[in-house]
C-alpha cells in the first residue's frame, strides 16, 4: 500500500497535534529508517504550498478581527480553493491518503472528485474534542455567546465530513469519548463502527548520550537544587484541564509544610492566568521542554477531555513519573499495565481523588529507591510501546490491511 499524507498547510514541527505527529514520522523516515518512504509520501515533497497572502494594512487586520468568526463557519460550508499545483500529481499513484485535520478533507474533497481518485481515504482528526466545538471555544466573547445557534448545524457539517471518509483513524478507542458524549457523533459510531481503526501513537526516541542534571535546569528556573519539582507544559484551557492545575497546586502548596514544592509551567499564559504563589513558576514558551521534564519530580496531566496527548509520550520517554486524568485517551494508559505502581504512572479523577492520595504520592516519590524504579519502568513503558519504531510498524501494518 502506497500512501500520500496530506499535509497541505499543516507546518511539519516539533510541537502538538498534527504537526508534531507528522513531524515524528517524517523525522524517521528521513533519519532513522528510509525504507519508509518506498511507502509514505508527504504532499509537501510533491508540491509548494503558496497561502495567499494577508495585508499589514491596519484596516485589514481590523477587518479581519472583526469578521474572524464568521469566516471560519463559512469555510466549513464553502471550503477555500486549494492553492496548489495538482495538475502535477497522479493521485491515483496511491492506495491511501491519508489527511490530519477534518477541515484539510473539506476543503480537498472535490479535488479528489475531480481527479477522480479511486483508492481509500483515511482520516484522523488529531482534535480532543469536535473540531467545530474546537474552533468555536476559540472565538470572541460574541461568538462563544452563539454558541448554541452554531454548534448544532456545524456538527453535522463535521459529520458529513467524516461520512466523505473511507476510515476513521483514532489512537486508541477512549480518545473517542469527547465526541461521542455528543449524541450525533455517538449515533455516527454505532451505525459505523467498521469505519474505526486505532493505531496508538508514538514519538522519536531522542537517545540523548549525556544525562540532563535537575541543578541546571532548576538554577536555569530559579529554585532551590533539593526543591521537589512539579511540572506541566501546554495550554492553559479548560479542556487541558489547566483550572484543575491550579486547584490541585494550590493545595499541594498548602499542605507542603517543609515548603520543598516548586511548580514550574511551561506554555503560553492565556486564556487562565497562573496560581499567585512564589512556588508557582510561569515561564512561557520554552525550547527546553525535554530537559524540564526529564528535571522534574512529577509531571502533572490534568486533562478535562483528551485525545491521546503526546506530552505524555513525552514524559515516559525520559521516564519522569506522570500524574494524569483517568479520562479520554489518558484511560489507555491503565489498560496496558497491571498496576499503577508497576510503573510511575497515578491516575487520579477531579473533583474525586482528594488531596491525600496525591500527597500520598508526592511522599512516596522523594524516597530515591521508588523514584528510581518509576522512571526505570516508564522509560521501559516508552520503549516496549511508543518508541517510533513500534508505532511505524503498527501504522503501516494496519494500512495494509485496508
Amino acid at each position: 500500500m502506497k500512501i500520500l499524507i496530506w499535509n497541505y498547510n499543516i507546518p511539519i514541527k516539533n510541537s502538538g497535534g498534527p504537526s508534531g505527529y507528522l513531524y515524528n514520522i517524517k523525522q524517521y523516515i528521513d533519519n532513522e529508517d528510509p525504507q519508509y518512504k518506498q511507502q509514505i509520501v508527504f504532499l509537501s515533497d510533491l508540491i509548494t504550498f503558496n497561502p495567499s497572502k494577508q495585508s499589514s494594512s491596519l484596516f485589514k487586520k481590523l477587518y479581519v478581527y472583526l469578521t474572524h468568526d464568521i469566516q471560519q463557519i463559512i469555510k466549513w460550508y464553502l471550503p477555500s480553493q486549494l492553492d496548489i499545483q495538482t495538475n502535477t500529481i497522479d493521485l491515483n499513484l496511491f492506495d491511501i491518503i491519508h489527511f490530519h485535520s477534518t477541515q484539510s478533507l473539506n476543503e480537498a474533497y472535490n479535488l479528489l472528485k475531480e481527479k477522480h481518485f479511486h483508492g481509500k481515504i483515511v482520516l484522523t482528526s488529531h482534535s480532543p474534542q469536535p473540531a467545530t466545538e474546537e474552533m468555536i471555544n476559540g472565538f470572541s466573547l460574541l461568538g462563544r455567546c452563539l454558541k448554541k445557534i452554531y454548534i448544532s448545524k456545524l456538527f453535522k457539517k463535521e459529520i458529513t465530513i467524516w461520512g466523505k471518509a473511507d476510515y476513521i483513524m483514532f489512537p486508541v478507542k477512549n480518545a473517542l469519548e469527547p465526541y461521542t458524549k455528543y449524541s450525533i457523533f455517538y449515533n455516527f459510531y454505532s451505525s459505523f463502527k467498521e469505519k474505526f481503526i486505532y493505531c496508538p501513537t508514538g514519538i522519536l526516541n531522542l537517545n540523548k548520550n549525556e544525562k540532563v542534571d535537575p541543578n541546571i535546569i532548576k538554577e536555569k528556573i530559579g529554585i532551590p537544587k533539593d526543591s521537589f519539582l512539579i511540572s506541566y507544559i501546554g495550554r492553559h484551557n479548560k479542556i487541558k484541564g489547566f483550572d484543575v492545575l491550579k486547584d490541585l497546586g494550590k493545595q499541594i502548596l498548602i499542605k507542603d509544610t517543609q515548603n520543598k514544592i516548586f511548580f514550574a509551567i511551561g506554555g503560553q499564559e492565556y486564556p487562565i492566568k497562573r496560581l499567585n504563589h512564589p512556588h508557582w513558576k510561569e515561564l512561557g514558551w520554552i525550547n527546553y521542554s525535554n530537559d524540564l521534564i526529564a528535571a522534574s519530580d512529577l509531571f502533572i496531566l490534568p486533562n478535562k477531555e483528551t485525545y491521546f496527548d503526546l506530552i505524555a509520550l513525552e514524559v515516559l520517554r525520559t521516564g519522569t513519573p506522570i500524574l494524569m486524568t483517568e479520562t479520554g485517551g489518558n484511560k489507555y494508559f491503565k489498560s496496558i499495565i497491571k498496576s499503577q505502581f508497576k510503573y510511575g504512572i497515578f491516575f487520579f479523577k477531579p473533583n474525586i481523588t482528594s488531596i491525600e492520595e496525591i500527597s500520598s504520592i508526592i511522599k512516596d516519590l522523594q524516597d530515591p529507591s521508588f523514584m528510581m524504579k518509576c522512571r526505570y519502568n516508564n522509560k521501559m513503558l516508552f520503549d516496549t510501546h511508543f518508541e517510533m519504531g513500534k508505532f511505524m510498524n503498527r501504522y503501516t501494518s494496519l494500512i495494509n490491511t485496508l
